[in-house]
C-alpha cells in the first residue's frame, strides 16, 4: 500500500479541506495525523474555533485513517464530544486511529489538540468503503 500516495491525493483533491487549511501530515496503516492553522474566519462569536471547523478537521483526518485499507471512503456518521474551547491557539492537531475495520464500514476514533497539546475534542466516525481505490481513477456516477 502506498500511504504517501493516499496522503498526497487526499491533500490535493479535497477542495473543502484545502479551503480550511487542513493538511494530512502523516498516514500509515490504520492511522492519520493532520494539522490546520487557526484563522480569524474559523472563530465563532465567542472567539473560539467554531465547532463545525473542529468537526470538519475530525472528519477529514478520520477519513484519511479509514482510507488506509486502500478503498476510497465516504462518511457514514460522526459523533463529537467537545471537551474544551479552542481558544488562543494558532493551530489544531488531529490524530485518528481505526478502531474497527470491517468489510464495508471502518470506524475511526479521533482526538483534536491545540498547539499546547490540550485535548479539545474526541469523536467516533464511521466511513463506508467505496468501489474506487487510490490506485485507480475516481468512479463515475
Amino acid at each position: 500500500m502506498n500511504y504517501e500516495k493516499i496522503r498526497e491525493i487526499r491533500n490535493h483533491d479535497n477542495t473543502f479541506a484545502r479551503i480550511l487549511g487542513i493538511d494530512t501530515k502523516e498516514i500509515r496503516k490504520g492511522y492519520a495525523m493532520g494539522q490546520m492553522p487557526v484563522r480569524p474566519d474559523h472563530l465563532n462569536i465567542n472567539g473560539s474555533v467554531h465547532g463545525g471547523v473542529l468537526f470538519a478537521l475530525a472528519d477529514t483526518i478520520g477519513g484519511a485513517a479509514a482510507a488506509t485499507h486502500g478503498n476510497r471512503v465516504t462518511t457514514a456518521s460522526g459523533n463529537m464530544e467537545y471537551l474544551a474551547a479552542a481558544m488562543n491557539t494558532d493551530k489544531l492537531v488531529c490524530k485518528a486511529e481505526v478502531v474497527k475495520e470491517g468489510k464495508k464500514i471502518s470506524v475511526s476514533e479521533i482526538r483534536i489538540y491545540d498547539s499546547r497539546d490540550k485535548l479539545l475534542a474526541i469523536g467516533l466516525f464511521e466511513y463506508a468503503r467505496m468501489k474506487g481505490t487510490y490506485e485507480s481513477p475516481l468512479p463515475q456516477s
